[in-house]
């Protein structure tokens, strides 16, 4: 009777160790990759999040303002061509003077809604990060100020050149183009063309800081790492003193 207790003694003992080293191998992959990973993808997330909220406030806005400037030069372009055309193509041109005034004013309320700096805290933080927000401040309000007071002023000279245009006076409608409105136009050009450039700084400040925050994602990665291979070392440690007493025991049971 203890010739066969003694092997299924030992079978118990050996299945407990089985146990403990599954569990043992558990814990050091967990403890080395789970809280390292964790952070890993913790800070790429951040990454990600950051670059997304800066191209979204540089990129988009730019977009917008590039309509509002293609708009204006399509809208003068359209003007000259109706003042010389005749027919149907001259129609076609007056149609496309009054489809892009549209379209300019309703770009031009979207960017002051939507794309000015006012509306974006994230570019504002940036901005002040790199000291440059009281000018851009300053020079998107000035731009939007002088579009506002010249807009109005052009589109009625539009309509008035409209008018002598479809009642055959292309002479006078010429002379008020090249002495009143085609000034305003430059004007405007000047000045829509500002919401531009503050756009490309604005997207000048985002690579900057996209590229710190990548440095900074890098090191968080490499400081990863590093833990990664230190809870290993530890783990090991541990899985050690884990596996040495139950071999302990089960030596001691088998002799």
């Amino acid at each position: 009777m203890l010739w066969i207790s003694a092997p299924i003694h030992t079978i118990a003992y050996r299945m407990k160790l089985g146990l403990k080293i599954a569990f043992g191998l558990g814990a050091v992959v967990l403890s080395a990759t789970g809280v390292p990973t964790y952070e890993a993808l913790h800070s790429v997330g951040i990454l990600d999040q950051r670059l997304e909220s800066l191209n979204k406030e540089a990129i988009l806005p730019f977009a917008l303002a590039q309509k509002i400037n293609d708009s204006l030069d399509k809208m003068q372009t359209s003007l000259i061509s109706a003042i010389n055309e005749t027919g149907s193509q001259q129609q076609k041109d007056l149609n496309e003077v009054t489809a892009l005034e549209q379209e300019f004013s309703t770009s031009l309320v979207k960017y002051e809604k939507e794309s000015m700096i006012t509306t974006h805290p994230v570019m504002q933080d940036l901005l002040k990060k790199y000291a440059a927000l009281e000018d851009q401040l300053t020079r998107e309000q000035d731009a939007i100020k002088e579009v506002n007071q010249d807009y109005p002023l052009l589109k009625s000279l539009n309509h008035r050149i409209v008018e002598l245009v479809k009642n055959g006076k292309r002479e006078e409608a010429n002379h008020l183009f090249n002495n009143t409105a085609n000034e305003i136009y430059d004007q405007l050009d000047v000045n829509t063309k500002a919401f531009m450039r503050l756009q490309v700084e604005q997207g000048s400040y985002s690579s900057r800081e996209g590229q710190a925050v990548f440095r900074a994602t890098q090191k968080q990665i490499g400081f990863a790492v590093a833990v990664t291979i230190l809870f290993g070392f530890i783990a090991v440690l541990g899985l050690t003193r884990i596996l040495v007493r139950p071999l302990q025991e089960l030596t001691l049971a088998t002799q």
